[in-house]
């Protein structure tokens, strides 16, 4: 998308912002309903951050609703290489380096996932848009199946990619999957409680759910401000946090982490399967959990 486009769709949504910033039920937390949050962050006069008061997920006002959410996603939303669909030469090239090196490099992901589930095993990929990240999860051996809500990226993955993509409208296998996994998703969600009682759903009652998303904690917040205040907006209506994460997984096993250059953290973690919560100071947050495991 070029500058001229983007200035045009950015004017556009914050006249949509402003038109809807009176409106009550576009202040109501997305995620569950409550009506009392605070407000913790501003942008363009008429957008805030705001922290519900009962579930703790940073969300951004004037909301979306369920029908906005979804059409914004199938006609404009566009991050680059992560939304734009290659052509076959490139993609060619890609496949043929399995994406060594590049932005897209799944490498570390898959040997941190290797630590729960050394041999083949079940892997659910949520929101894969078209496909890069499970290519590559199936090409390390795991059993892949996959969602994406933009029907382009999804038809892309399936034709030319050969990913078994799933569409979760339909009744799907409950209690097969051992990996839920998100990689820069929960954050676009309507509500990221309704993905993750999807997760339990789906997942082996010892099956383990991974997200990784921008961090909207305040160790972050404090670290870098300038950055963590460009993460949440349009494009990122939630800004998710360790507090979330802590009461979302309270009756739980989970580790929430910026994204670890060590992994003994993770390797501890795994064997005590306890409530690890560690400051988060990088722009990414890791969140590991079994939800369907009492602590």
């Amino acid at each position: 998308m070029n500058n001229f486009k983007k200035t045009i769709q950015k004017s556009k949504w914050l006249i949509k912002c402003m038109l809807l910033s009176t409106e009550i039920e576009r202040l109501i937390c997305p995620n569950c309903g409550s009506g009392k949050s605070k407000n913790i962050d501003s942008k363009f006069i008429f957008t805030h951050l705001r922290e519900c008061e009962n579930c703790y997920l940073r969300f951004r006002t004037p909301t979306d609703n369920v029908k906005d959410n979804y059409e914004y996603y199938q006609s404009e939303y566009s991050q680059e290489f992560t939304t734009d669909l290659p052509d076959r030469e490139y993609l060619e090239k890609l496949l043929k380096s399995n994406f060594k090196n590049h932005e897209k490099s799944y490498f570390n992901i898959i040997n941190l996932l290797k630590l729960f589930y050394p041999q083949k095993n079940k892997l659910f990929d949520f929101g894969c848009s078209w496909g890069y990240g499970s290519w590559q999860f199936q090409e390390a051996g795991f059993l892949v199946s996959s969602y994406e809500i933009s029907k382009s990226r999804s038809d892309f993955a399936a034709k030319n990619l050969g990913i078994n993509m799933i569409d979760i409208s339909n009744k799907l296998n409950e209690n097969t999957i051992d990996i839920f996994f998100s990689n820069h998703v929960l954050e676009h969600v309507p509500s990221p409680s309704k993905t993750i009682a999807l997760a339990k759903k789906m997942l082996k009652p010892d099956g383990i759910f991974v997200a990784i998303t921008p961090n909207g904690s305040d160790s972050y917040r404090l670290n870098d401000y300038t950055a963590w205040h460009s993460l949440w907006g349009q494009n990122h209506p939630n800004h998710l946090s360790d507090t979330f994460y802590k009461q979302e997984f309270k009756d739980n096993p989970f580790f929430s982490s910026s994204i670890p250059d060590n992994l003994s953290d993770v390797i501890q973690w795994n064997q005590k399967k306890n409530q690890t919560l560690l400051s988060s100071y990088s722009s990414e947050l890791l969140l590991l959990s079994y939800p369907n495991v009492k602590v």
